[in-house]
Formats: C-alpha cells, sequence, structure tokens
C-alpha cells in the first residue's frame, strides 16, 4: 500500500511500456493504483511524486499485485 493525501492506494506491478509517457521503457515497476478502469487506470509512481498521475493501458483486472 501507498499513501497519499490520506488515501492508501494498492500496489500493482505494470509494465512501463503500457503508461503514458514511458512507451519506451520494457521495465515492470511497482505503481499504486488511482483509478481502476476497464482498459486502462490511472497510477501514481511512489518514486518519482513530481511526475503526478498517468495513465496505463492496463485495466483493474490485469494488474499483478
Amino acid at each position: 500500500m501507498y499513501e497519499f493525501e490520506g488515501e492508501e492506494l494498492e500496489m500493482f506491478t505494470v509494465p512501463m511500456n503500457t503508461c503514458q509517457g514511458s512507451e519506451e521503457d520494457n521495465s515492470e515497476k511497482d505503481l499504486a493504483m488511482v483509478k481502476r478502469g476497464l482498459r486502462e487506470s490511472t497510477f501514481r509512481d511512489p518514486d518519482d511524486p513530481g511526475r503526478g498521475e498517468f495513465r496505463g493501458r492496463v485495466s483493474g483486472a490485469a494488474a499483478r499485485t
């Protein structure tokens, strides 16, 4: 879990090349899911809080914990 502004966000391992702004990055990273979606979800990177929220083409059901 990752706490952001008093809210506990669940962490998921996400392929970075599915994320907005990281299409060339073939690594996987543990990200905090802000909003679960059917085709894409919104994430925050706890290691890079200045990046803010970004979308990943990963459904909530497909994300791995």
